[in-house]
C-alpha cells in the first residue's frame, strides 16, 4: 500500500471504513483489512477518541501477528503505546 493510498483511507468516514474492513476479513483479505482498521484507528486519534482508537489499532496488530507481517505489527505496537499514553494507561505504553 503506498503512502497516497493510506492518506486517502486516514481521509475517509470511519463507519464506512469499519465497515469495508469488515467486509475485507470476511473475504479473507486480511491484510486490507489490518490497514483498515489502522486508518480507523489514526482517524479517531486525531479527534482525541483515543479508546476507540486503540480498539483499532488491537484489531489491526491481532490481523497482522496472524499475517506474520513484521512492518504492520511494529505499527500498531507504536499507534498503541501512543493511544495507550493519551489514556494514560502507562504500563501499556512501556510494553
Amino acid at each position: 500500500m503506498t503512502e497516497e493510498f493510506d492518506t486517502e483511507l486516514d481521509d475517509m468516514d470511519p463507519a464506512e471504513l469499519l465497515e469495508e474492513a469488515t467486509a475485507s476479513l470476511e473475504s479473507g483479505d486480511k491484510d486490507d483489512a489490518a490497514k483498515k482498521y489502522n486508518a480507523v484507528g489514526n482517524i479517531y486519534m486525531s479527534v482525541a477518541e483515543f479508546e476507540e482508537a486503540h480498539k483499532c489499532f488491537e484489531e489491526a496488530q491481532t490481523i497482522y501477528k496472524d499475517l506474520k507481517d513484521e512492518t504492520g505489527i511494529c505499527d500498531t505496537m507504536y499507534n498503541l503505546g501512543v493511544a495507550s499514553i493519551n489514556l494514560e494507561r502507562w504500563d501499556e505504553a512501556i510494553n
